[in-house]
Parts: C-alpha cells; sequence; structure tokens
C-alpha cells in the first residue's frame, strides 16, 4: 500500500513539474486595463516585470485593482510611465509610492503648472526613483519586448495646461 501512494505522490509531483516548465516557455506578455474611475491606468506584465502606464486617481483604486491582476507576492511595479501631467493620470502613484517603489518613473518630459505635479516629481526624487524623459522615436527595451514613443514628433518641455 505504501508503494502505491508513493508512486501516486512521485506522479502527481511529476505532473506539477511540467506544468511549471511549460508554463514558463509558454508565457504570453500580458495587457490589462484597470478600473480606476475617472482616468486610465494600463499594466503590461511580461517575464521582465510588471510597466504600469498611468495609474488614474489618487483614490486608492490603483492598489486594489493592481492585485486583481497580479498575484499578491509578485505585483511589484517594475516600470512606472506617466503620459502627461493630468492628475487623472498620475494621482494613484501617489498611493503607490506609499507602499511601493518602483524600478523606474517615465514621463514625457512637460512641466506642469499644477503644483501637485511639481510634487510628485519632487516624491521620485526624494525616494531616489530614476527619472527618465521618454519623447518620440525612444525605446524601451526589455528581455521580451520593445516599447516604442510614437508621439509627439516635436514635443518641447514646455508648459503644458
Amino acid at each position: 500500500m505504501q508503494k502505491f501512494y508513493l508512486i501516486t505522490a512521485l506522479l502527481i509531483l511529476n505532473f506539477l513539474s511540467w506544468q511549471i516548465i511549460f508554463s514558463w516557455f509558454n508565457f504570453s506578455p500580458t495587457i490589462s486595463f484597470l478600473n480606476v474611475g475617472q482616468g486610465n491606468a494600463t499594466l503590461i506584465k511580461d517575464r521582465s516585470g510588471n510597466i504600469l502606464i498611468d495609474a488614474g486617481k489618487n483614490n486608492g483604486l490603483i492598489l486594489t485593482e493592481k492585485l486583481k491582476v497580479l498575484p499578491y507576492f509578485k505585483n511589484k511595479i517594475d516600470v512606472a510611465i506617466i503620459t502627461h501631467a493630468d492628475t487623472d493620470h498620475y494621482g494613484g502613484f501617489f498611493d503607490l509610492f506609499q507602499i511601493q517603489k518602483p524600478g523606474l518613473v517615465i514621463y514625457n518630459g512637460g512641466l506642469s503648472k499644477e503644483e501637485t505635479f511639481n510634487n510628485f516629481l519632487a516624491i521620485v526624487k526624494e525616494k531616489n526613483i530614476p527619472l527618465i524623459d521618454f519623447k518620440a522615436g525612444d525605446k524601451i527595451l526589455t528581455k521580451n519586448s520593445i516599447l516604442q514613443a510614437l508621439a509627439p514628433e516635436n514635443y518641447n518641455a514646455k508648459t503644458t495646461d
């Protein structure tokens, strides 16, 4: 009877091991559009990490929404991208930065008259998060993907409204 249990346990372990191996090789990047109320939040997940494009307003929704698509212990945002300096696009990063620090923040280099955006940039600097200007033609190379900015063509870092 012990041989039966041993063989059964080994077969199950073998099956689970192969499932893990095949899932690793067949991993496909995913794009999730998160419901953060007014504003936008797009999460790109691939083998190289998690990229969050915008985070909606500063209302806490980004924290619950990202947990719906990312496992609890693997929910770190590696790259945070801000498309432009409207609060409904970057405000959720205030919530996110209170509990975790992304490896990199990318934005279009534009300035803003909003004091809130200047506070955001100050927090990025205070937490020693690398900040990169990302403009048309620039590329981000990951292990499996290339993200390229398509527009605007001639962006000069003037103050936006």
